[in-house]
Protein backbone atom coordinates (compact mmCIF):
# COMPACT_ATOMS: atom_id res chain seq x y z
CA UNK A 1 0.00 0.00 0.00
CA UNK A 2 1.21 3.78 -0.84
CA UNK A 3 1.15 6.43 0.96
CA UNK A 4 -1.29 8.34 -1.28
CA UNK A 5 -3.46 4.71 -0.84
CA UNK A 6 -3.01 4.84 3.05
CA UNK A 7 -4.46 9.11 3.31
CA UNK A 8 -7.18 8.06 0.36
CA UNK A 9 -8.41 5.15 3.18
CA UNK A 10 -8.19 7.15 5.94
CA UNK A 11 -9.95 10.15 4.24
CA UNK A 12 -12.71 8.36 2.72
CA UNK A 13 -13.59 7.16 6.63
CA UNK A 14 -14.64 11.04 7.31
CA UNK A 15 -17.63 12.74 7.39
CA UNK A 16 -17.88 15.98 5.16
CA UNK A 17 -17.10 19.20 7.14
CA UNK A 18 -15.11 17.08 9.64
CA UNK A 19 -11.87 18.40 10.07
CA UNK A 20 -8.63 15.83 9.54
CA UNK A 21 -5.33 16.68 11.48
CA UNK A 22 -2.12 15.82 9.74
CA UNK A 23 -0.62 14.41 13.48
CA UNK A 24 -4.12 12.05 12.61
CA UNK A 25 -3.33 11.08 8.97
CA UNK A 26 0.79 10.20 9.77
CA UNK A 27 -0.34 8.14 12.61
CA UNK A 28 -2.79 6.18 10.34
CA UNK A 29 0.10 5.71 7.35
CA UNK A 30 2.66 5.38 9.82
CA UNK A 31 0.52 2.14 11.08
CA UNK A 32 0.47 0.74 7.63
CA UNK A 33 4.15 1.88 6.80
CA UNK A 34 6.86 1.74 9.23
CA UNK A 35 9.18 4.44 9.56
CA UNK A 36 7.66 7.03 7.22
CA UNK A 37 8.71 9.97 7.99
CA UNK A 38 6.15 12.66 8.96
CA UNK A 39 7.41 15.10 6.27
CA UNK A 40 6.72 12.58 3.80
CA UNK A 41 3.15 11.82 4.82
CA UNK A 42 2.64 15.88 4.55
CA UNK A 43 4.24 16.36 1.16
CA UNK A 44 1.76 13.81 0.03
CA UNK A 45 -1.48 15.58 1.60
CA UNK A 46 -0.45 18.40 -0.36
CA UNK A 47 -0.52 16.72 -3.78
CA UNK A 48 -3.61 14.48 -2.48
CA UNK A 49 -5.22 18.44 -2.04
CA UNK A 50 -4.35 19.36 -5.82
CA UNK A 51 -5.78 16.49 -7.15
CA UNK A 52 -9.22 16.35 -5.40
CA UNK A 53 -10.65 19.45 -5.47
CA UNK A 54 -13.53 18.35 -2.18
CA UNK A 55 -10.43 17.78 0.09
CA UNK A 56 -9.08 21.29 1.13
CA UNK A 57 -6.78 22.50 3.28
CA UNK A 58 -8.08 24.88 6.24
CA UNK A 59 -4.88 25.90 8.10
CA UNK A 60 -1.79 24.22 8.68
CA UNK A 61 -1.99 20.68 9.99
CA UNK A 62 -5.98 21.06 9.31
CA UNK A 63 -7.72 19.53 6.25
CA UNK A 64 -11.28 18.71 5.40
CA UNK A 65 -14.03 17.16 3.30
CA UNK A 66 -16.06 19.12 1.28
CA UNK A 67 -19.20 18.95 -1.14
CA UNK A 68 -21.41 21.16 -3.19
CA UNK A 69 -23.91 23.54 -1.05
CA UNK A 70 -27.33 23.90 -2.20
CA UNK A 71 -26.65 27.76 -1.68
CA UNK A 72 -23.94 27.59 -3.98
CA UNK A 73 -20.47 27.03 -3.20
CA UNK A 74 -19.22 24.43 -0.67
CA UNK A 75 -20.11 23.90 2.32
CA UNK A 76 -17.47 24.34 5.26
CA UNK A 77 -15.19 22.76 7.31
CA UNK A 78 -17.40 21.83 11.02
CA UNK A 79 -15.88 25.02 13.48
CA UNK A 80 -17.14 23.24 16.19
CA UNK A 81 -15.56 20.24 15.92
CA UNK A 82 -12.16 21.65 15.63
CA UNK A 83 -12.73 23.65 19.00
CA UNK A 84 -13.66 20.50 20.15
CA UNK A 85 -10.38 19.17 19.31
CA UNK A 86 -8.76 21.95 20.93
CA UNK A 87 -10.37 22.29 24.34
CA UNK A 88 -11.00 18.32 24.83
CA UNK A 89 -7.93 16.86 23.44
CA UNK A 90 -7.55 12.80 22.04
CA UNK A 91 -7.57 9.71 23.10
CA UNK A 92 -4.58 9.38 24.10
CA UNK A 93 -4.45 12.86 25.43
CA UNK A 94 -7.59 13.86 27.14
CA UNK A 95 -7.36 17.82 28.44
CA UNK A 96 -10.79 18.40 28.59
CA UNK A 97 -14.24 17.30 29.41
CA UNK A 98 -18.39 18.03 29.10
CA UNK A 99 -19.79 19.54 32.12
CA UNK A 100 -22.36 21.82 33.49
CA UNK A 101 -25.58 22.61 31.77
CA UNK A 102 -24.46 20.36 28.63
CA UNK A 103 -23.81 17.52 30.46
CA UNK A 104 -26.23 17.54 32.83
CA UNK A 105 -29.22 17.08 29.90
CA UNK A 106 -27.19 14.83 27.92
CA UNK A 107 -27.05 12.58 31.38
CA UNK A 108 -30.67 12.86 31.36
CA UNK A 109 -31.27 14.58 34.75
CA UNK A 110 -32.56 17.98 33.02
CA UNK A 111 -35.17 18.74 29.98
CA UNK A 112 -33.74 22.17 29.91
CA UNK A 113 -31.44 22.47 26.62
CA UNK A 114 -28.48 25.01 26.96
CA UNK A 115 -27.57 27.50 24.60
CA UNK A 116 -24.10 25.96 24.64
CA UNK A 117 -21.73 23.07 25.32
CA UNK A 118 -20.10 23.44 28.25
CA UNK A 119 -16.54 22.18 28.23
CA UNK A 120 -13.65 22.49 31.46
CA UNK A 121 -10.43 22.17 29.53
CA UNK A 122 -6.32 23.09 30.40
CA UNK A 123 -6.64 25.28 27.85
CA UNK A 124 -8.42 27.64 29.95
CA UNK A 125 -7.34 30.10 32.59
CA UNK A 126 -10.74 31.74 32.82
CA UNK A 127 -14.59 30.97 32.39
CA UNK A 128 -15.34 32.28 28.58
CA UNK A 129 -17.44 32.17 25.62
CA UNK A 130 -15.69 31.06 22.49
CA UNK A 131 -16.90 33.20 19.55
CA UNK A 132 -18.81 31.28 16.93
CA UNK A 133 -18.56 27.92 18.48
CA UNK A 134 -21.19 27.77 21.01
CA UNK A 135 -18.68 26.33 23.66
CA UNK A 136 -18.38 28.18 27.11
CA UNK A 137 -15.14 27.41 28.68
CA UNK A 138 -14.47 26.76 32.16
CA UNK A 139 -11.16 26.42 34.03
CA UNK A 140 -11.20 23.22 35.50
CA UNK A 141 -10.67 22.75 39.85
CA UNK A 142 -7.00 20.45 38.35
CA UNK A 143 -5.66 19.75 35.96
CA UNK A 144 -7.13 17.18 33.49
CA UNK A 145 -5.66 14.09 32.97
CA UNK A 146 -6.51 11.06 30.79
CA UNK A 147 -6.55 9.07 34.66
CA UNK A 148 -8.42 11.81 36.45
CA UNK A 149 -11.15 13.15 33.78
CA UNK A 150 -14.37 10.85 34.52
CA UNK A 151 -13.30 11.51 38.31
CA UNK A 152 -13.51 15.50 37.95
CA UNK A 153 -16.40 15.15 35.63
CA UNK A 154 -18.64 12.97 37.75
CA UNK A 155 -17.22 15.36 41.15
CA UNK A 156 -18.55 18.57 38.84
CA UNK A 157 -22.49 17.17 38.87
CA UNK A 158 -22.31 17.36 42.60
CA UNK A 159 -20.95 21.34 42.96
CA UNK A 160 -23.33 23.84 43.78
CA UNK A 161 -22.71 25.53 40.61
CA UNK A 162 -24.50 22.65 38.87
CA UNK A 163 -26.42 20.73 41.29
CA UNK A 164 -29.45 23.36 41.50
CA UNK A 165 -29.96 22.86 37.73
CA UNK A 166 -30.80 18.93 37.94
CA UNK A 167 -34.52 18.48 38.04
CA UNK A 168 -35.30 14.48 37.84
CA UNK A 169 -36.04 13.11 41.39
CA UNK A 170 -33.97 10.32 40.09
CA UNK A 171 -30.65 11.45 39.96
CA UNK A 172 -29.04 9.62 42.25
CA UNK A 173 -29.74 6.19 39.86
CA UNK A 174 -28.11 8.22 37.25
CA UNK A 175 -25.05 9.24 39.34
CA UNK A 176 -25.09 5.43 40.45
CA UNK A 177 -24.43 4.31 36.45
CA UNK A 178 -22.25 7.04 35.58
CA UNK A 179 -19.81 5.76 38.88
CA UNK A 180 -20.27 2.30 37.33
CA UNK A 181 -20.13 2.81 33.61
CA UNK A 182 -16.70 4.10 34.76
CA UNK A 183 -15.52 1.82 37.05
CA UNK A 184 -15.27 5.08 39.84
CA UNK A 185 -14.24 4.48 43.28
CA UNK A 186 -15.73 6.08 46.42
CA UNK A 187 -11.68 6.62 47.56
CA UNK A 188 -10.80 8.02 44.48
CA UNK A 189 -14.21 10.23 44.35
CA UNK A 190 -13.30 11.65 48.13
CA UNK A 191 -9.26 12.42 47.20
CA UNK A 192 -10.64 14.52 44.25
CA UNK A 193 -13.66 16.14 45.50
CA UNK A 194 -10.74 17.89 48.46
CA UNK A 195 -9.87 20.39 45.39
CA UNK A 196 -13.69 21.71 45.39
CA UNK A 197 -13.36 22.71 48.52
CA UNK A 198 -17.38 22.68 49.00
CA UNK A 199 -19.12 21.15 51.55
CA UNK A 200 -22.42 20.07 48.57
CA UNK A 201 -19.29 17.73 47.02
CA UNK A 202 -19.08 16.02 50.60
CA UNK A 203 -23.02 15.83 50.63
CA UNK A 204 -23.71 14.37 47.41
CA UNK A 205 -20.65 11.39 47.95
CA UNK A 206 -22.72 11.08 51.70
CA UNK A 207 -26.30 10.91 49.82
CA UNK A 208 -24.38 8.11 47.22
CA UNK A 209 -23.49 6.07 50.01
CA UNK A 210 -26.63 6.24 52.19
CA UNK A 211 -28.79 4.91 49.42
CA UNK A 212 -25.86 1.89 49.29
CA UNK A 213 -26.03 1.13 52.80
CA UNK A 214 -29.56 1.82 52.40
CA UNK A 215 -29.85 -1.08 49.81
CA UNK A 216 -28.01 -3.75 51.70
CA UNK A 217 -30.05 -3.41 54.93
CA UNK A 218 -33.24 -3.65 53.18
Amino acid sequence: MTITECIDEFVNTKEVMSPIFTNDVYKYVQSKIKDVKKSTVNMSLRRYEKKHPYFLRYQKGIYYKTADSIFGGLVPINYKAIMFRKYLGTQDNIIGYETGASLINQLGLSTQVPRCTFIASNKTRYEHDVPNAFIHLVKPVIKITNENVRYLQFLDLLSKENRWLIEVPYYLRIFKEFIRTYHLTFKKLCWYAQFYRQVEIYEGLAELVDMKSSKKTS
